[in-house]
């Protein structure tokens, strides 16, 4: 009997990378930057290491990332609220 073909689980790299992002900032915030877990972090995105080093070659970029991303969501509430205040 032939062995079953492995399944192929379908690559959106933008998706995981958000994923690593949300892993990421939630790893960051519960133990800083040196308490931060590489590998952690992947098996809760459910990747390999390696391959979030695809999305991030160092810990220093993905934290890096992380704060750029917090920084982007910041200024989009900033300006929805200004924004909003303008209307009133």
């Amino acid at each position: 009997m032939p062995a079953e073909p492995k399944r192929v689980r379908p690559r959106n790299g933008p998706a995981t990378r958000e994923r690593i992002l949300e892993e990421a900032e939630a790893a960051f915030s519960r133990s800083g930057f040196s308490g931060a877990n590489l590998a952690d972090i992947a098996r809760r995105v459910g990747i390999r290491k390696a391959s979030l080093y695809y999305h991030f070659p160092t810990k220093a970029e993905l934290y890096a990332e992380v704060h750029r991303a917090i920084l982007r969501d910041l200024q989009e509430m900033l300006l929805t609220a200004k924004i909003g205040r303008a209307h009133v």
